[in-house]
């Protein structure tokens, strides 16, 4: 299977404005999820942070978390020792009302830096179609890691940024 051919669908200057209208409307919400993820990374592996950062992304279906009060701690811990990408990311889908979408989600709160969120705004933002597959996931991820160092913009920026340009298109 071939990667996708991801391309920046808007002028790459435009990233820090764009971040910043969309932190003008949502920056609660986000620091919320935001330390949600730290709280987690500091060994909180609550159904109540996992919770936050999933509404954060979507409330569709978060009433499936409801069936992982035992699995949630294990599938948390290893998704913070996992060795690579994949592994943090499947240990996450483990849980009932965790797909791909969500796992970058609740990876990208823990480790902004390194991680960022797979949302069908962002994928249409890089010319992609709408997908949940751990292959698109890893090609995409890699593609933003690039694309933040050549801009010298940090994830969660352009993660902001891509949300607020496909946001301004449907409007």
């Amino acid at each position: 299977m071939r990667p996708p051919d991801f391309v920046l669908k808007y002028d790459p200057m435009e990233i820090p404005e764009l971040a910043k209208q969309y932190l003008a409307t949502f920056d609660d919400k986000d620091r919320e999820m935001e330390d949600a993820g730290k709280r987690i990374l500091s060994g909180e592996f609550t159904f109540s942070n996992l919770e936050i950062i999933c509404k954060w992304l979507s409330a569709r279906n978060i009433q499936l978390l409801d069936r992982n009060p035992i699995k949630i701690e294990r599938a948390l811990e290893h998704a913070i020792s996992a060795m690579g990408v994949k592994e943090a990311v499947c240990s996450l889908t483990q849980l009932d009302g965790i797909a791909v979408k969500r796992a970058s989600a609740i990876l990208a709160a823990m480790y902004p830096k390194r991680y960022t969120v797979m949302s069908i705004y962002s994928l249409e933002s890089l010319g992609v179609k709408d997908s949940g597959s751990v292959y698109i996931y890893l090609h995409y991820l890699d593609f933003c890691l690039r694309l933040a160092e050549k801009y010298r913009i940090t994830m969660r920026e352009l993660d902001r940024a891509n949300w607020r340009w496909w946001s301004k298109r449907k409007m």
